[in-house]
């Protein structure tokens, strides 16, 4: 406690004051010696007197060091800690004064990849401007082979034009599978007739196939046709279908049910197309050999007649002349007059149809991984349709010219339903 003022003193003080006692106590007798004169007074705090001198000497002994780790360095420490440490604030930007600096980033950035870009467009320029010889050549080649092309195509385009103008003279010429065929009254001259032609019949018939058929794989799907009206009324159609039935188990299977078909083509028509026909012929004779005098009648009360002269031949397999497996053909010829049932154009729409229809057995080719054997349907129609030589409506004539292919499609169908197999193509209706 400090005794002048009565107020308690610190310990650092109270350290301070033995301190400065102990020093004094040789200090002031030398100051005393010296100087001789009274002691100095410490201050109010003290309440003590100090000899002349003892600040210079207190001074320069806490300036020494001596006693300096005891009292100084204990206060300072304490001041520190007693003193919180202050953070310094940072400065923060404003918004305008940031986006300003990211513009300027931005826009630095831009130039660079501008820069680059311009660097990429001349080197694209360059390579361009140096191009391979081969490339060029390769190039050049490639116009001129499109260039030929196209004029070849524009060619073809003029033969089938040509082409279809001689379909149409063809047409009013005849089929080239058609003979002249003229029946008479009694059934055993009518019998030896047709007996007569079939041979040349299926020999024709066969030549001609092979030219009509496109010279490629038959495991490949046909179908091709045309449609036209020629110069004196009469509506003609033409179409080649050749068809993979998958499946199948053999061409004879294929190749009877298609003879039943056209042996019963009263039942056949009436059931597919639902135009009632009705057979006028009561000669059966042979299923080889088949005359079917026809007169069918549509929704609208028309009548539509046929007659024609079925030819059928199958041949097994081992005949050299066949090709390696079984072989089934049959020709459909129409009959120019016929004394028995002769043509009634008053009253109905005459039909006339030529046919070919084959099937065989087709192995796979070495290159296609499908080897086994195959049932090939090819079929080449051709109908002719007169035009009536009494009134018509127009359009109960357009509906019986569309629907005169109809009994064709609708068979293709039927056998692949009878049969429970798929075709290798979508028979429309």
């Amino acid at each position: 406690m400090d005794r002048c003022w009565g107020i308690p003193s610190t310990q650092d003080e109270h350290q301070r004051m033995e301190i400065t006692t102990e020093i004094s106590g040789g200090a002031v007798e030398r100051a005393n010696e010296t100087r001789g004169g009274a002691p100095l007074a410490l201050g109010k705090r003290h309440a003590a007197t100090s000899p002349a001198g003892l600040d210079e000497v207190l001074g320069g002994g806490l300036r020494d060091g001596k006693y300096a780790g005891a009292g100084g360095t204990k206060s300072d420490a304490s001041q520190m800690a007693a003193v919180p440490p202050q953070r310094q604030r940072k400065h923060r930007k404003s918004t305008h004064v940031a986006r300003k600096e990211e513009k300027a980033r931005l826009l630095k950035e831009m130039e660079v990849l501008n820069a680059q870009l311009e660097s990429l467009k001349q080197q694209a320029m360059a390579s361009m401007s140096k191009e391979d010889p081969d490339t060029a050549r390769s190039v050049r080649i490639g116009r001129e082979l499109r260039d030929d092309v196209q004029a070849n195509q524009q060619r073809f385009g003029e033969v089938a034009c040509i082409m279809s103008e001689f379909s149409m003279c063809n047409a009013r010429a005849g089929s080239p599978l058609h003979d002249q065929i003229m029946l008479k009254r009694d059934r055993d001259s009518r019998r030896r007739a047709l007996r007569g032609m079939k041979a040349n019949k299926m020999a024709k018939a066969e030549h001609f196939l092979q030219l009509r058929r496109p010279n490629s794989n038959l495991r490949k799907i046909c179908d091709e046709g045309h449609r036209f009206e020629m110069d004196n009324g009469d509506f003609f159609s033409e179409r080649l279908t050749v068809t993979q039935l998958k499946d199948a188990k053999s061409a004879k299977q294929i190749y009877d049910l298609l003879l039943f078909y056209y042996c019963n083509l009263e039942i056949s028509i009436s059931e597919k197309i639902g135009h009632i026909t009705v057979r006028l012929d009561d000669d059966n004779g042979n299923k080889s050999i088949a005359l079917h005098r026809l007169v069918s009648t549509t929704i609208k009360g028309l009548k539509v007649e046929s007659n024609t002269i079925t030819f059928a031949q199958f041949h097994e397999r081992g005949e050299d002349a066949h090709g390696d497996g079984d072989y089934g053909m049959i020709v459909i010829d129409y009959v120019d007059s016929d004394e028995k049932y002769p043509y009634q154009s008053d009253e109905c729409i005459r039909k006339d149809v030529v046919a070919v229809v084959e099937v065989r057995e087709c192995k796979g080719s070495s290159n296609s991984s499908d080897d086994e054997m195959a049932v090939v349907l090819t079929k080449w129609v051709q109908n002719t349709l007169h035009h009536p030589q009494f009134p018509v409506g127009t359009k109960d004539w357009h509906e019986i010219r569309d629907r005169m292919d109809l009994f064709g499609k609708t068979m293709q169908s039927s056998i692949a339903e009878d049969l429970s197999i798929g075709l290798g193509m979508a028979v429309s209706e």
